[in-house]
């Protein structure tokens, strides 16, 4: 919620009015306030229980312990963030191999570069920005 003054706490209710004149009732379970960031306003991250859900609360946790020997050509993780990643590296490779003058190409990249390293981009993108800009580097 983009409202980082709400005084809410864990063990807070929070009841949601549905169009019917009902309301679903939730347990909060954790609250996490973060300030406003480059234009990013202050906002409320909240983890909530549906009050009567069958189905039982639990708090993700996953450890991945993964062992490659003489391997290449794999990817591990998000799936997500690799997608990203290599739809930049496509751009640059695409700026590379364009009929534009190099000092047409470098000013692309540094655009693009630019672009990347904003602050709402990474809030969006997360940690991809991260291997994107790393593509940028000579």
């Amino acid at each position: 919620m983009f409202d980082n003054t709400l005084d809410i706490s864990e063990g807070d209710l929070i009841d949601r009015p549905l169009p019917n004149g009902k309301a679903e009732r939730y347990d909060i379970i954790e609250v996490n306030y973060t300030t406003e960031f480059h234009g990013i306003p202050g906002h409320v991250d909240m983890t909530v229980r549906k009050q009567g859900s069958l189905v039982p609360f639990q708090k993700s946790r996953v450890v991945n312990n993964i062992s490659i020997n003489n391997s290449q050509g794999f990817q591990i993780g998000d799936h997500n963030t690799q997608n990203i990643v290599d739809a930049f590296k496509q751009v640059i490779e695409r700026i590379e191999n364009s009929p534009g003058t190099p000092e047409e190409k470098a000013e692309a990249k540094s655009r693009l570069s630019h672009f990347l390293k904003h602050p709402l981009t990474s809030a969006v993108i997360g940690k991809a920005v991260e291997g994107a800009i790393g593509l940028l580097k000579p």
